[in-house]
Order: structure tokens, then C-alpha cells, then sequence
């Protein structure tokens, strides 16, 4: 069996990405974003949005959780 390890495929791909984002804010003249609706307390949607959170700033895109 094979091992499938994503971290060094978000970490390869990360540089591109970051570049289709900021080629799509300088288009549109405005930064993207993405919002989120976070309903009820649940702790494992609660990580789940942090983690978005923390992605979007790694890619320059705001995320806004309502």
C-alpha cells in the first residue's frame, strides 16, 4: 500500500495559486472573498472555518464569517 502525503502538494502548489488570486483581485479592482455562515457551536465547523480562515490569508483572499 501507498502512502498519499498532501502537504507537499498544497506547499507546490501554493505559489501558483497565489498568483491566480492576486491576477483575479488586480481584474476585478477589488480583493476576493469568501464568506462563511457558521450556524450553532459546533466545535468541528468551528475548526473547519479557522482553517479557512487561515488558508484564505495564506492566499490573500479575506474571509468573512458571519
Amino acid at each position: 500500500m501507498q502512502t498519499l502525503f498532501g502537504k507537499p502538494v498544497v506547499e507546490a502548489r501554493t505559489p501558483a495559486l497565489r498568483n491566480r488570486v492576486a491576477s483575479a483581485s488586480s481584474r476585478l479592482g477589488r480583493p476576493l472573498k469568501l464568506r462563511a455562515f457558521l450556524v450553532g457551536e459546533n466545535p468541528a465547523s468551528q475548526i473547519y472555518v479557522e482553517m479557512k480562515r487561515k488558508r484564505g490569508a495564506e492566499l490573500g483572499i479575506a474571509v468573512d464569517v458571519t
